[in-house]
């Protein structure tokens, strides 16, 4: 007589926990990778920054003054 063993419920319910933690932990890293890489985007050529009176030009920052062709 063949009997057929199955393991107990319990540790494939512990081994779907373990995978759903790493799973979560992983999209949290991932989504914190995503989110610092969107923060060091440089800005377009030209955008002039209102609040603070200035605009980006070759790779800088620079105030808008009365002569300024950029500043608006």
């Amino acid at each position: 007589m063949v009997v057929a063993t199955h393991p107990s419920p319990g540790i494939n319910q512990e081994n779907g926990m373990i995978t759903t933690l790493r799973l979560a932990k992983l999209s949290v890293l991932l989504g914190l990778i995503a989110f610092a890489s969107a923060c060091v985007v440089e800005p377009r050529e030209g955008y002039w920054d209102r609040d603070h009176n200035r605009y980006y030009h070759e790779h800088g920052w620079h105030g808008c003054g009365p002569g300024d062709n950029y500043g608006r």
